[in-house]
């Protein structure tokens, strides 16, 4: 340190850089190009008409106002001299706006006069030169686009305003710009009250010949919602949209085959429509094929296979039996897959039937999670439980044992661990039939895929064992039972596990 301040070195642990970080007010309108004014009288006059509206403050005349201000700023900025990046800027957000007002239904409803205001600021929009009349894409919004959607939420006000709507905007359902088709397609379900018949027609329309993705996509939401008000048009049309739903690419989110594969779904466990039914037995015939649909169809489970047990619902009791026997029907397909794999062996089989056994294996697991996370066994803190009490463990218990079995025959040991977890979850319901069920899990499906050699499988086997000793001793005095409790200690102790071999030498004396 002396030689150090002698030769005027610094003796400060200085890093070699430093990084620093400052905030600073951005100029309004950076955006604007460098020739346009924006302090100049009349675009200064435009600007702030447009910051009111983007205000939205006031109550909904007051707002409404606001737009017409811009709306008549607007119509005049040519004679006025206005910047057209100006102008442009007013349409934009003008067009951001007439939706918002146009979701004040009750405002509307009560005052018509109010809505015929903003049909007359909407219409003007509907021919807007932007977006460009070319292909573009879906996000092309401008203010043709964000008019659509204005005008097509005022088809909900009443039968008079829906009346004069839709033969002005239909032609927009195929406008030459992909952004105004999509808004059109994403809305077109607000036709529903006044105009239903036409909605059927530009579904049926949009099923035969659409083609783009944003479009196809939006006519699937809308089939999930309408299902439960028209079921034998969604069924006809999901029927005939899904052959097209396996053209579609690059997915991001949900995917046309996911909410058809739902649609389907509840259309059979809910409605007993047999045609649906039909499309999952072809789907369950080639599930490498439909993985996305099957997958979708276990998903829909959530929550369904435990409905009812606490409620006593006619329709949650109904849906709970439905998703329970599809469950069932799923697992036996897909067990009978893998049963012929394990027969056969890998060498014997061909790049399809692999992919099958893979499709197969993964449905297994799916039910599985599926399951577990329903019952509320994975619920942490004050996370409401479904299954809560014993009489509905029992009850759930009692529905599932089926399904655990033919899983505990098949299963990875992924699924083996959420259903020994989900078992231990339900034991206090039925002690004998949960421990029959996971001895049938490690003993079937265990070994043939070395669910012994995992870490976490023997601690928390070892971990129950301990919990039925001290608890349920007596389910034990059934020599069958200690035989399995035996055999399953055998295959951990084979596998190499001390703590199995503890254990089992000190089962004598614990039993």
């Amino acid at each position: 340190m002396t030689a150090a301040t002698t030769q005027d070195i610094s003796t400060e642990n200085r890093r070699t850089y430093e990084f620093e970080v400052r905030s600073l007010p951005v100029e309004p309108y950076y955006w604007l190009p460098k020739e346009v004014d924006a302090k100049a009288p009349v675009n200064a006059k435009l600007l702030r008409l447009v910051e009111i509206v983007d205000e939205a403050g006031g109550d909904f005349p007051s707002r409404l106002a606001a737009a017409e201000a811009v709306a008549a700023g607007i119509k005049s900025a040519a004679d006025d001299g206005v910047a057209l990046r100006i102008t442009e800027h007013a349409e934009d957000q003008l067009g951001y706006a007439l939706p918002k007002l146009a979701r004040e239904q009750n405002e509307l409803r009560k005052d018509p006069a109010l809505a015929g205001r903003l049909w007359s600021l909407v219409s003007p929009m509907l021919t807007n030169r932007r977006p460009e009349g070319v292909p573009g894409k879906a996000t092309d919004r401008g203010p043709r686009g964000s008019a659509t959607d204005a005008a097509l939420r005022l088809c909900t006000i009443s039968q008079e305003l829906a009346d004069r709507i839709l033969p002005i905007i239909e032609p927009l359902s195929h406008d030459l710009n992909a952004g105004v088709r999509f808004e059109f397609a994403n809305h077109f379900g607000c036709l529903w009250e006044f105009r239903r018949a036409d909605l059927w027609w530009i579904a049926e329309q949009y099923v035969s010949s659409a083609t783009e993705k944003a479009v196809l996509n939006a006519l699937t939401g809308f089939l999930c919602r309408a299902i439960h008000h028209d079921v034998e048009r969604v069924e006809d049309l999901a029927l005939k949209l899904h052959p097209r739903a396996g053209d579609e690419q690059d997915v991001h989110g949900d995917s046309m085959v996911e909410g058809i594969a739902s649609v389907i779904t509840f259309l059979w466990t809910r409605y007993d429509r047999p045609r649906a039914h039909g499309l999952i037995q072809t789907w369950l015939a080639e599930p490498e094929m439909y993985d996305t649909e099957l997958g979708r169809v276990v998903a829909s489970m959530r929550g369904h296979i435990t409905g009812g047990y606490r409620s006593g619902k006619t329709i949650e009791v109904k849906l709970r039996k439905h998703f329970l026997a599809l469950a069932v029907e799923i697992v036996r397909r897909a067990a009978s897959c893998l049963d012929d794999f394990y027969a056969r062996g890998d060498t014997e089989l061909t790049e399809t039937e692999r992919k099958r056994v893979r499709a197969c294996a993964r449905l297994i697991d799916q039910i599985g999670d599926q399951l577990y996370f329903s019952s509320g066994a994975a619920a942490q803190g004050n996370e409401d439980v479904p299954l809560a009490g014993i009489q509905t463990k029992r009850a759930f218990l009692c529905d599932v044992t089926p399904i655990i079995r033919l899983l505990g025959d098949v299963a990875v040991p992924h699924t083996i661990y959420y259903l020994i977890e989900l078992l231990d979850f339900l034991r206090p319901a039925d002690p004998e039939t949960v421990f029959d069920l996971i001895a049938h899990a490690v003993l079937t499906g265990g070994p043939r895929h070395g669910y012994e050699f995992e870490p976490m499988a023997i601690n928390r086997f070892v971990t129950i064992v301990g919990v039925y000793l001290a608890d349920h001793r007596g389910i034990f005095a059934d020599p069958d039972r200690r035989e399995k409790l035996i055999a399953c200690l055998d295959i951990f102790v084979n596998a190499g596990w001390p703590t199995a071999r503890r254990l089992l030498y000190r089962l004598p004396e614990l039993l």
